[in-house]
């Protein structure tokens, strides 16, 4: 069955719905309706099914759409990477596995979900994989650490009371706390096998809350080796926010690459092609490399670039804010230097009054 006929036919099926109560798309219902007229998608379908259910559904649905530039993108980072087990711990209906399972042709696809009658849609649409349903910090300790693709669109600043334990590069125990999606990246990543890849969306808020867990990566033995952008908007009704594609493997790089990922699919390509490269770009947005831990944003960056490029063109150094602010010392007054004060005039230090100058 073609994407387009498989689209039209999922179409359909809402538009039947169109104007009834939002329980009306339940996942659970539109499984039993798949399997009655025996509608199956095929892997590289489920996304549409994604986007369909959370532009159906809007807010009334725990599942985030899927952008179109992320199948792409994902299955490029992938397509050089071996694997035999891949998971997602917040698989929803199984979207960015059947991705996964598409660049490696992994035989294991294990996908969680704390949402049942979610898991029983997800097992409709990708009856190949594994499903499990819970939560993913107790559902993770029962996997060894021999994960080959561990990839998530995770929570975004969802706060929670739980922390994990984890076992440093020197054998001591960590305890981590923060929002759940940030727990479940580190939870994740640690079942990864030696040459292992994490593949993780995350909110901004990942490179500079006082609660995300990237601190405490590379004491556990893991790198960013990228961050790639994805504009506000991307996730469209679930968040207006932009959004990052972390990619995490073992071992430890002070350098990580960032670029912004755009609509252009050969925009995306030169992008990747400079991060598999090790290449910076012609710009920020074309990929740079950063330190991990010292990044706070593309904005950020991209600003930096346009104020040294300024500073060239026009041929006058760039000035940090702060440092020029300690150069100008208010309390002492040069020679020759006048501010009017009321009724009278400061020069030098010395007071004149106007009727004395009369």
């Amino acid at each position: 069955m073609s994407e387009q006929s498989f689209t039209s036919k999922l179409r359909a099926i809402f538009e039947e719905r169109r104007g009834t109560h939002v329980s009306s798309y339940d996942p659970t219902e539109l499984a039993a309706i798949l399997t009655e007229r025996q509608l199956f998608p095929q892997l590289h379908e489920i996304p549409e099914l994604t986007n369909l259910l959370a532009m159906y559904s809007g807010f009334h649905t725990s599942l985030m759409p899927i952008p179109h530039v992320l199948p792409a993108v994902i299955s490029k980072i992938l397509s050089t990477q071996s694997a035999n087990t891949i998971l997602d711990p917040c698989a929803g209906v199984g979207s960015l596995l059947a991705i996964a399972r598409q660049a490696t042709s992994a035989k294991r696809c294990i996908g969680y979900n704390s949402s049942r009658s979610e898991g029983e849609l997800g097992k409709t649409l990708f009856p190949e994989a594994e499903w499990f349903i819970g939560q993913a910090l107790e559902l993770l300790p029962h996997h060894e650490n021999n994960l080959d693709v561990v990839i998530s669109l995770l929570l975004f600043s969802v706060p929670t009371n739980e922390s994990i334990q984890l076992l440093d590069t020197a054998g001591n125990q960590i305890e981590l706390k923060g929002d759940l999606g940030n727990l479940i990246l580190a939870a994740a990543m640690a079942r990864l096998s030696e040459n292992g890849v994490g593949l993780f969306v995350v909110p901004p808020s990942f490179f500079h809350s006082t609660r995300s867990i990237i601190k405490h990566i590379p004491y556990l033995g893991f790198s960013l080796d990228a961050a790639l952008f994805l504009p506000p908007g991307s996730f469209s009704p679930y968040t207006s926010i932009g959004s990052y594609l972390l990619v995490v493997k073992k071992g430890l790089k002070k350098r990580m690459f960032v670029g912004e990922l755009t609509n252009d699919h050969h925009t995306n390509l030169q992008i990747l092609e400079n991060f598999s490269k090790g290449e910076q770009g012609d710009s920020v947005d074309l990929g740079c490399y950063v330190d991990a831990l010292e990044f706070r944003g593309v904005d950020l960056l991209r600003a930096k670039d346009y104020f040294e490029s300024a500073s060239k063109h026009f041929g006058f150094p760039t000035f940090v804010l702060e440092d020029l602010a300690t150069e100008i010392n208010l309390g002492r007054l040069a020679d020759g230097v006048c501010f009017p004060l009321a009724s009278n005039a400061i020069c030098s230090g010395n007071i004149y009054s106007h009727d004395r100058e009369k």
